[in-house]
């Protein structure tokens, strides 16, 4: 199942949560974002909409059988390889979690995943209100010991899960003007365990307007741009000599920038939406296989466009 727990719910002391669910910073973007889009899209998990899409290597150099397979080992790059997963946004999974009440505006959680993954979760969130200007707050920090096909990190098949692990950091902020005016910044770093790899970065500003030309509900529009950089390593398959040599050297640094428009029906209860994307990858030469062959990809932008109703029942 997506989703299977038991609550025990305290007014005074918090709640305690069992089974599987979301970890401690799951959403924690989303929580922040007070553009009234995330319905279409959400900071922290950007490649939402095109993840499973591969950047295509145009570079004349490379066979046509092969231009799917530039970097990352020849396994290819897809959009959400470059964005680290869905480990910045948050993975369901097995895990007990602890949620302080509020205290003095804020709420702490921690989670642990699982024995077998023993990765730990911890995050802050925050609302607040000032003369009609709304401001929600989060941080996060977490400690992955084992990688998956969600949250890729360095994998290797040899049974060092030290090459697995990193630590990884991530912070947001949004604001609310009264006029409708709003925005949203997202950030997170991510340090891994595996010797002579970079540490991973991702960032992210979003501006936007609410206002109602109809008397059917809000209109939200929002534009926003931003960057990640060498946020994963090599897929499963890969010594860890071979994945320390290879990710020494290799820099990749993706583009983002998007638009998105909602329409609220209030009386529906829906939220219909447009987004467009594109994302933009460069880097320096890389390997096309684990024998180290390298090349200089010319990978093509990657877009997408997203129409769409969310209706709550």
């Amino acid at each position: 199942p997506r989703k299977a727990e038991i609550m025990f719910i305290s007014k005074a002391y918090g709640v305690l949560t069992a089974g599987k669910g979301e970890p401690a910073s799951y959403a924690l973007g989303k929580h922040a974002d007070l553009s009234g889009t995330t319905v279409a899209f959400v900071s922290s998990a950007y490649h939402y909409g095109s993840g499973g899409t591969y950047f295509y290597n145009e570079a004349p150099s490379v066979a046509d059988d092969s231009r799917r397979l530039s970097g990352n080992n020849g396994a290819g790059l897809r959009v959400s390889d470059v964005v680290g997963g869905d480990s910045l946004y948050g993975v369901r999974a097995n895990r007990l979690r602890y949620d302080t009440p509020n205290l003095l505006g804020w709420i702490f959680s921690a989670s642990h995943d699982g024995k077998a993954n023993d990765n730990f979760d911890y995050a802050a969130r925050s609302s607040y209100e000032f003369y009609n200007v709304k401001v929600n707050l989060g941080a996060s920090a977490a400690h992955i010991h084992t990688a998956t096909s969600d949250a890729p990190a360095v994998s290797n098949n040899n049974g060092n899960n030290g090459a697995n692990a990193y630590r990884q950091y991530a912070g947001t902020i949004g604001v609310l003007l009264p006029c409708g005016l709003n925005f949203h910044f997202f950030g997170g770093k991510r340090h891994f365990s595996a010797s002579n790899v970079q540490t991973g970065k991702l960032w992210l500003i979003k501006g936007g307007y609410i206002f109602k030309p109809f008397s059917a509900g809000e209109t939200a529009f929002a534009l926003d741009y931003g960057q990640a950089h060498d946020l994963f390593g090599a897929r499963s398959g890969v010594s860890v000599s071979t994945l320390s040599a290879t990710l020494e050297t290799e820099k990749y640094q993706m583009r983002s920038i998007g638009a998105t428009l909602v329409q609220n029906f209030d009386k529906l209860s829906t939220q219909a939406y447009l987004s467009w994307r594109t994302y933009r990858l460069s880097t320096n030469s890389v390997s096309t296989d684990a024998s180290g062959t390298r090349i200089r990809p010319t990978y093509l932008p990657v877009s997408y466009v997203m129409l769409g109703a969310k209706v709550t029942f």
